[in-house]
């Protein structure tokens, strides 16, 4: 009997520890079960590498070319070895060439901000799986998909496109407390609260690829996405008690480290200071110690529900707060087992 195929849609693989990483996480869970698993390649039409340097020399001037090169490279190291991809898909009709090609048994969107609004594709569709026909065998599944926000964004004429598009999904799940009733309310479907999917996988997979301890002394671990400055009142205090500082940002004018790098730097820090998502995540993972400055323009709702689910929601902007880790173990627990039903029964493990 052959395996049963799943593809995988989110976002491209680029340039995006929790992106590349989350991606990773479930499809490492899936391949538990001797499913084939497969991640749809999406790329944009200038081609990834491309892309990225243009991207960044517009929005980030000072970043130079051969270091938005190198960044683009150490990732994609690990994308070629630990990722299963099908070949780049760079236009939306080449998503149904290339199922028709594998056919595919399931596909599963998300996670991430698949079905955040102003992410979305210029026609819409495309993280709704629209490509996929109404009569087609496989079947349709969202994973943890995130809309970004605690509220709804998109027109009037793409949310009635949108209500057709998921009537035929056999199982929704999304990463936000509030994304379950905006679901109800604007695609008339009942999705079930679940957690990012790196929450799958035990600690011991991640240690796995983690470097292998990279600073001699302690030190504070500093990974930002939004504005610098809003973190540097957290950070002097540890720079006047003599901490080494570690930065890490996709803005910044370093050159980008690996991800076995990327985990290493989370796993051995004292501390570590973020206003990343994946950032608190992985925190959480290694059981460090964290310091949240919420970034505004990426959104705070997937923080608050993620804090709330897990019980310490006092640690938004309070640089004092100390996690009880064996209490929040428990409740992971109970909330993994939750989201690994979830997948059970959507896939008839």
């Amino acid at each position: 009997m052959s395996k049963k195929k799943i593809g995988i849609l989110t976002h491209p693989l680029i340039n995006n520890y929790g992106g590349i990483l989350q991606t990773f996480a479930l499809q490492t869970y899936l391949q538990h079960f001797d499913f084939e698993v497969v991640i749809l390649d999406r790329r944009n039409n200038r081609g990834v590498i491309k892309r990225l340097a243009l991207a960044m020399l517009n929005a980030i001037p000072f970043t130079p070319y051969w270091k938005a090169r190198i960044r683009v490279r150490k990732l994609t190291s690990f994308i070629n070895t630990h990722i299963h991809r099908t070949k780049a898909i760079y236009s939306d009709w080449e998503f149904k060439k290339v199922c028709d090609k594998n056919i595919f048994d399931v596909i599963v969107v998300g996670s991430d901000q698949v079905w955040r609004a102003d992410f979305a594709s210029p026609r819409g569709g495309l993280y709704f799986l629209d490509f996929i026909p109404k009569n087609s065998k496989t079947k349709k599944i969202a994973y943890a998909a995130s809309l970004g926000y605690d509220d709804w964004r998109y027109t009037f004429e793409t949310t009635i496109k949108i209500q057709e598009w998921v009537s035929d999904f056999i199982a929704v799940s999304v990463r936000e407390e509030s994304a379950v009733k905006l679901c109800k309310e604007n695609m008339h479907v009942d999705a079930t609260h679940v957690l990012d999917p790196t929450f799958l996988l035990p600690v011991t997979e991640y240690d796995k690829l983690a470097s292998t301890r990279l600073v001699i002394g302690k030190y504070i671990f500093v990974y930002w996405l939004g504005d610098r400055e809003s973190l540097r009142k957290a950070i002097l205090p540890f720079i006047n008690k003599g901490y080494t500082i570690i930065e890490q940002s996709l803005r910044g004018n370093n050159i980008q480290m690996s991800i076995e790098d990327w985990l290493s730097y989370i796993k051995y820090a004292d501390r570590v200071i973020t206003d990343s998502f994946h950032g608190c995540v992985f925190s959480l993972i290694f059981h460090k110690q964290f310091i949240i400055h919420a970034n505004q323009s990426g959104g705070t709702t997937r923080l608050a529900s993620l804090f709330k689910m897990l019980n310490i929601e006092g640690i938004f902007n309070n640089s004092d707060y100390m996690i009880d880790y064996i209490a929040l173990d428990n409740t992971l627990i109970t909330l993994r087992n939750f989201s690994k039903e979830f997948l059970f029964k959507a896939l008839e493990i």
